[in-house]
């Protein structure tokens, strides 16, 4: 139907081109950072004030997903062996360390 195909087109655009669960704290413009320590744990700079949020990623592996899904957007090589990320990339400052078995992280700051 019309509506489910609204619906797929919605998330395929929220995830592949988007920032998936994130995206609500990026277009916030009272938030300026995102830190992420690990899966379950993200916190954001909230008009001066670090609040943890109630967004989390369901595990570790939608964490590196996320971060691989980043690398390769930018055409950048994310692997166990070159697990630090840096990029910029349309107003963000984004830093990540890739640890599929300890736990990725990342930081992101607008710019």
């Amino acid at each position: 139907s019309d509506s489910y195909l609204q619906k797929i087109t919605y998330y395929l655009n929220k995830y592949l081109k988007g920032y998936g669960k994130l995206d609500p704290l990026i277009k916030n413009p009272s938030v300026s950072e995102i830190i992420c320590s690990s899966y379950n744990d993200i916190q954001v700079n909230y008009n001066g004030e670090l609040s943890k949020t109630d967004i989390s990623f369901e595990s570790n592996e939608e964490l590196d997903n996320l971060l691989l899904n980043l690398a390769e957007k930018n055409k950048k090589e994310l692997s166990e062996k070159n697990p630090q990320l840096s990029i910029n990339f349309m107003g963000l400052k984004i830093e990540a360390f890739y640890n599929p078995i300890m736990g990725s992280r990342f930081t992101i700051r607008k710019q």
